[in-house]
């Protein structure tokens, strides 16, 4: 059995605007809190106070959802990123996808920062179900803590400012786990990741996942994506930034997807020294 520390990132920090709520209670406490996320980011109090502003009605934040474009602010919960790739065709369906779920849709928590992380919990636990299948057949049993129902619903109990600082990494988590973690780790302010051995692990195979990606593309003959700008991104895919990289690897889930509900078979692996990306 594998444990897995998937899910700590979103179950114990909140969006910012936890600090609406947080100043109804301790006006002291919030504006320490803005002050010290001020001071980690190297912006101003106001930009702070922005972004933790309400975001409003949940049904109307989330037919507004496609007029948000490359805004960071979380909002009731993260994205949608659109792909700059993508059809003004397939942009108008998503739009009207999105107005049409907002009749209809309620927030899972009636304050935005509670829906966040439960919306991200719930996201998470789709993705650990995908992981945890494709590790059995090779004998790994994979199991996520903070997963549990006891564990979330503990954390959720507890007031977003104790889950979250800019002072400390995971409060929450540091109070819980001392006596039990060393000490040495518990005052850490950094964590570690697995983003640079994946994209490392993926680099050889970027000549196969391009010609997923071509013009024969399924999504491109469905008018879904434009091949012209896929192409261009994906000769800059080395100098991508992060959020470039995840869109074109989402795509090539997407393509994966749409050639298997096709019956298309996908295009034989293509050694990385033949053909480089």
């Amino acid at each position: 059995m594998l444990l897995s520390g998937k899910g700590g990132d979103e179950l114990m920090p909140t969006a910012l605007s936890y600090l609406t709520h947080a100043r109804r209670r301790d006006k002291a406490a919030s504006r320490r809190h803005i002050k010290g996320w001020a001071a980690l980011w190297g912006v101003t109090t106001q930009q702070v106070k922005a972004q933790a502003a309400d975001p409003g009605p949940y049904q109307r934040w989330l037919a507004d959802c496609p007029t948000h474009g490359r805004d960071d602010s979380l909002g009731w919960e993260a994205g949608p990123y659109a792909p700059p790739w993508l059809t003004g065709w397939a942009r108008t369906m998503l739009a009207d996808a999105l107005r049409a779920a907002a009749d209809r849709a309620e927030p899972l928590h009636e304050r935005p920062h509670q829906h966040a992380t439960m919306a991200a919990i719930r996201a998470l636990a789709r993705w650990n179900r995908l992981q945890s299948d494709a590790a059995s057949p090779f004998g790994i049993q994979l199991a996520y803590p903070y997963a549990d129902q006891q564990v979330i619903e503990a954390a959720l109990a507890t007031r977003a400012e104790a889950r979250t600082s800019p002072y400390q990494n995971k409060p929450l988590l540091m109070a819980v786990m001392s006596g039990h973690v060393p000490a040495a780790n518990l005052a850490r302010r950094t964590k570690g990741g697995y983003s640079s051995d994946t994209a490392e692990a993926a680099r050889p195979a970027r000549a196969m996942f391009a010609k997923l990606l071509s013009d024969d593309s399924e999504l491109a003959r469905c008018g879904l994506i434009d091949a012209d700008r896929l192409r261009t991104a994906l000769r800059g895919w080395d100098r991508a930034d992060d959020r470039t990289d995840l869109l074109l690897h989402l795509t090539l889930m997407c393509e994966v997807w749409a050639r298997t509900t096709s019956n298309r078979p996908l295009p034989t692996p293509v050694p990385f020294e033949e053909t480089p990306c």
